[in-house]
């Protein structure tokens, strides 16, 4: 299943059965998202994303949610108050970091 035209979300799967499904593959392309399976015992290859972009990402996000809600006072956010904050933490940090020698 290919997917044409532009795309700006890109998924890592690892091979578990309950990601390697018609229904899975059929749901990411209609979404518009790229996908590839991480093989069984290779999922090693990505751990710097988990070091050094994704603890930084969840860290942001979980800042900035508890401020909205503090300032806010407000226990719960929508879904598009959610993603709209994701968005703009995945903007900062995307065009503010170099993580290179994550790879080294």
């Amino acid at each position: 299943m290919g997917i044409t035209g532009p795309t700006n979300s890109v998924i890592l799967l690892d091979a578990g059965k309950c990601h390697v499904t018609e229904e899975v593959a059929r749901c990411l392309q209609n979404h518009r998202v790229w996908f590839t399976l991480i093989p069984a015992r290779m999922t090693f290859i990505p751990q710097p994303l988990d070091t050094h972009v994704f603890a930084t990402m969840k860290r942001k996000l979980r800042d900035r949610l508890y401020s909205i809600r503090v300032n806010q006072a407000r226990s719960t956010l929508t879904v598009l108050e959610l993603t709209s904050e994701l968005d703009v933490v995945l903007q900062e940090l995307f065009s503010a970091r170099s993580c290179p020698h994550a790879f080294d």
